[in-house]
């Protein structure tokens, strides 16, 4: 699907997935920027959804490592780019 997307000129995309999707994303090295925000609240759980799941990464040397490119408050909520694999 991305090929076919990027052969249409589609070179940016937002995806705002569930944590399958997102791992998915990142496992296939399709991932080169991720934006969080974060709210003034906590909740906890086993059944809580995550922002990744899937198997995750067997060693360091594998994980997604991103450079903070922009940090700042919009009300009490945190905004945080991350992007620049390091």
């Amino acid at each position: 699907m991305m090929d076919i997307l990027y052969s249409k000129g589609i070179k940016t995309l937002m995806v705002e997935g569930g944590a399958t999707l997102n791992w998915n994303l990142l496992r296939l090295g399709l991932v080169d920027e991720v934006r969080l925000i974060h709210i003034p609240f906590i909740v906890g759980g086993t059944d809580t959804p995550t922002l990744v799941g899937g198997e995750g990464f067997y060693s360091f040397d594998e994980v997604v490592k991103l450079k903070l490119r922009a940090h700042f408050l919009r009300g009490s909520r945190s905004h945080n780019r991350m992007g620049d694999k390091v």
